[in-house]
Formats: structure tokens, sequence, C-alpha cells
């Protein structure tokens, strides 16, 4: 029983397969961009979404967007969108935030 096939083709350069298994390899990159790694490396081999899907205990739109998405934008693609929301209170840099200099222990 095969399903669908896809829209997307994924040819890899040698570059982009070798930073791909860079990425797979690497212990202290980021979980997400390893599991997108995967999906792709995977899916230029010649494997279906839905295969991946199964393996990789991934939904499968989610598959299909990553696949998508390094189909338009490449390793560019790989990296999570600018979120929306209201900017972090305090900086990371660990500077004063505004009016925290007003802050006292009890």
């Amino acid at each position: 029983m095969h399903g669908r096939r896809s829209p997307f083709q994924i040819e890899l350069s040698e570059t982009e397969r070798a930073q791909l298994q860079q990425l797979v390899r690497c212990t202290t990159a980021p979980a997400g961009k390893v599991q997108r790694a995967r999906i792709i490396l995977r899916f230029a081999s010649g494997e279906t979404i839905a295969a991946i899907s199964r393996d990789l205990q991934a939904p499968r739109h989610s598959v299909r967007k990553w696949v998508k998405r390094f189909c338009q934008k490449r390793l560019q693609g790989l990296h999570d969108l600018p979120r929306a929301g209201r900017p972090p209170v305090f900086s990371p840099g660990g500077g004063v935030a505004r009016r925290q200099d007003r802050v006292r222990a009890a």
C-alpha cells in the first residue's frame, strides 16, 4: 500500500548533506533542529512523508511543513521564524530592565 506521491523533490548538494549530518550528530544542537535535519535527510533519501512521520513520531503535517520550507529556502528554512508576543521583561544579558532598579528585597 503506497500513499500519495509528494509534490516535493529534494536533491541535496554535498555541502548541504554534510551540514545536515553534522547537525544530527551534534549533541548540543536544539532538538527541534536535529529533528528537522533528520526529516530532510530521510526525505532526500527517498522515504515518504508518511514513513518519516511514523518512524520519527512526528505529525505528518509537521513533516510536510519542514520539507516544504526546505524546498523553498534550503538550509535557512530550518530555522525558527520569529514569534509574536510581548518582549521579555528581564533582559537576557543580565542588564537592568526598565523600572527594575526600584525593586527591593523585603
